[in-house]
């Protein structure tokens, strides 16, 4: 966004002519009790699936191993009961992307990204999360008909950046009309509801052995990636006007 170019010296034009349109602010880390309950876990190249398992979910103290999807049926993990208690989860036990918000205690990380958000008011939110890079998500479940058909828009234009590229082996423009767990009220309907932002879920790669992928790889998706979803906000608007 600064200088043009990426620290390999690559040049990103596009990223760097249109994002100097925008304010962009950065969150790096928005669970930082997972982050820094693993310090020396600084990135997934190469890791097994078990280490990568182990260090997302964590394990249970009788020997159980606590795996995902089924560890969100648990809410929050009682963390009186696990060892170690995996990144996914604040020091609380919650994973905070389905601590809503409008209940009684939200977490404080919670509070101050909404809190953030209302004194912000962005016009677009990515939640960067990583898996085996399956990239923009499926349309939230409660947020209005046009912000669900926007994030299909960004979704089908990042998909075809990365795939034009070279970048993308794996990865559609997204099928489901929501998300895989189903009609669930998620951080990213939390926040649009908080701001008006357009909230834009991001799967990036992490380079485990079941989907692997290198350091160049991973930073020129993730590139693509945000110099198209930039690209597009300028173009066409974050918040799409009610058609109504």
């Amino acid at each position: 966004l600064a200088t043009g170019k990426d620290l390999r010296g690559r040049a990103w034009p596009t990223m760097h002519r249109e994002g100097r349109k925008l304010r962009v602010v950065v969150i790096p880390h928005f669970n930082i009790d997972g982050r820094s309950r693993f310090p020396n876990d600084v990135h997934h190249l190469d890791d097994d699936a078990e280490s990568y398992r182990r260090i997302c979910q964590g394990d249970w103290k009788n020997g159980e191993k606590i795996v995902w999807p089924k560890s969100k049926l648990t809410f929050p993990i009682p963390v009186d009961q696990v060892d170690p208690l995996g990144g996914y989860f604040n020091d609380n036990g919650v994973n905070l992307v389905y601590d809503t918000g409008l209940g009684e205690a939200p977490q404080p990380e919670t509070q101050a990204l909404l809190k953030f958000c209302r004194e912000e008011m962005p016009d677009c939110v990515i939640c960067s999360h990583t898996d085996r890079g399956s990239l923009c998500q499926p349309p939230d479940s409660f947020i209005p008909d046009y912000y669900r058909q926007r994030q299909v828009q960004v979704g089908a234009m990042v998909t075809r950046r990365c795939q034009q590229e070279g970048a993308v082996r794996r990865h559609v423009v997204p099928q489901r009309v929501q998300g895989y767990a189903g009609q669930v009220f998620y951080q990213t309907d939390l926040i649009h509801h908080t701001c008006g932002a357009l909230p834009l879920l991001i799967e990036f790669p992490c380079g485990y052995t079941n989907f692997p992928y290198t350091f160049n790889e991973i930073l020129d998706i993730g590139m693509c990636t945000l110099e198209e979803v930039i690209a597009f906000g300028t173009a066409n608007r974050f918040r799409p006007v009610d058609p109504k």
